[in-house]
C-alpha cells in the first residue's frame, strides 16, 4: 500500500495538482499489487509546503513534477 498524506495548511495552490499527480499512478500501482490511499491531513510539522508524507517518509516543497520520482522511489523499496 502507498499511503500519501498531504498537509492542508501549507500545501498552497499546488495541493490539488499534487494529489492528482499521485492518483495518476493508481493503475500503475495496481499492476504492482499496491493500493493507493491519498488523504489531506493536518500539520505534518515541517511547514515547508507543500509537505507530503508517503508511507511515513516526509517530503517537503513537493511540486507536481516531483510526484513521479516519489512514486518510483517507493516502488523500488517494494
Amino acid at each position: 500500500m502507498m499511503k500519501v498524506e498531504i498537509c492542508e495548511h501549507c500545501a498552497g495552490e499546488e495541493m490539488e495538482e499534487v494529489i492528482q499527480g499521485f492518483k495518476d499512478f493508481e493503475e500503475a500501482l495496481k499492476e504492482k499489487s499496491m493500493t493507493l490511499n491519498v488523504e489531506k491531513t493536518g500539520c505534518l510539522g515541517s511547514c515547508q509546503g507543500p509537505v507530503v508524507r508517503v508511507n511515513g517518509k516526509v517530503y517537503t516543497e513537493v511540486h507536481p513534477n516531483e510526484v513521479e520520482g516519489i512514486v518510483s522511489e517507493v516502488l523500488k523499496q517494494g
